[in-house]
């Protein structure tokens, strides 16, 4: 499992200023639309625990995992958060999540505890109202969701899987 963290995380920095994402809203949509933010909580100077939106409706973005790894590219053991924002259509939307323990440094995955949850889901997006995507990764269990903010409750059913290895 460490080396799949390890390989990961090379493969995000290296690979992503070779990526190209999508819009969350697609070119010519004139609709209402909702907001969602992922969630970056810092542990410590070198590890964050991140979840975000990577997928709606089939395209493609750049959520803050990937951002926060391209910040904090070059600057060793010190990671440089980035949380990403997105507008979204307000309808019924599917949409991939994820959840990841995060370090600044790819040693620093191969000698912790590390812990990934991705996954799909269904949500009706509301016009006007805030969303974020949020979950837990504890040694009992990984979780990723997606919270309505104006009513603080969930938006979305929860992934849930094994816990940090």
């Amino acid at each position: 499992m460490k080396i799949q963290a390890l390989a990961l995380t090379l493969s995000v920095v290296f690979l992503s200023g070779c990526a190209t994402y999508d819009k969350s809203v697609p070119d010519g949509y004139v609709g209402p639309t909702a907001t969602i933010e992922d969630t970056v909580t810092m542990r410590d100077n070198s590890l964050a625990h991140i979840f975000d939106l990577v997928d709606i409706e089939g395209r493609k973005l750049r959520g803050s995992r990937v951002a926060t790894l391209v910040a904090s590219s070059g600057r060793g053991m010190l990671m440089q958060p980035v949380t990403e924002t997105n507008q979204i259509p307000a309808k019924e939307l599917t949409v991939t999540i994820e959840g990841n323990v995060v370090y600044a440094a790819p040693i620093l995955a191969m000698l912790n505890t590390t812990c990934s949850i991705k996954g799909t889901v269904k949500f009706k997006a509301v016009a006007g109202r805030k969303y974020k995507v949020n979950g837990e990764l504890l040694p009992s269990h990984c979780a990723v969701w997606i919270e309505d903010l104006t009513s603080m409750s969930l938006a979305s059913d929860k992934i849930v899987g094994a816990g940090r290895k």
